[in-house]
């Protein structure tokens, strides 16, 4: 289980609906370097990617290579932000 990020001011998932590549972009105010991850889960639960991160204070910018999911709708996490990512 991956911790909550502290300190967050935005988090931003796009595009949404993705087809190849999505960016999340998260902007934190704390100082510290915190360790996260980011998860995608089908809608049956199943865990379909998941990659490490280190958050730092200011905009942090992330991407992750979608192209091989299937069409459909699935939750992507970092810590407990979630949101709903829709597949082309």
């Amino acid at each position: 289980r991956c911790p909550n990020i502290l300190g967050i001011q935005q988090f931003v998932v796009y595009p949404n609906p993705a087809t190849d590549k999505v960016s999340i972009s998260i902007e934190r105010i704390l100082e510290e370097e915190q360790h996260s991850l980011i998860s995608i889960y089908d809608l049956s639960g199943r865990l379909v990617l998941e990659k490490e991160i280190n958050i730092v204070s200011g905009k942090n910018l992330f991407e992750l290579d979608v192209e091989f999911l299937s069409s459909g709708m699935y939750l992507l996490k970092v810590g407990d932000e979630k949101v709903l990512l829709n597949k082309n």
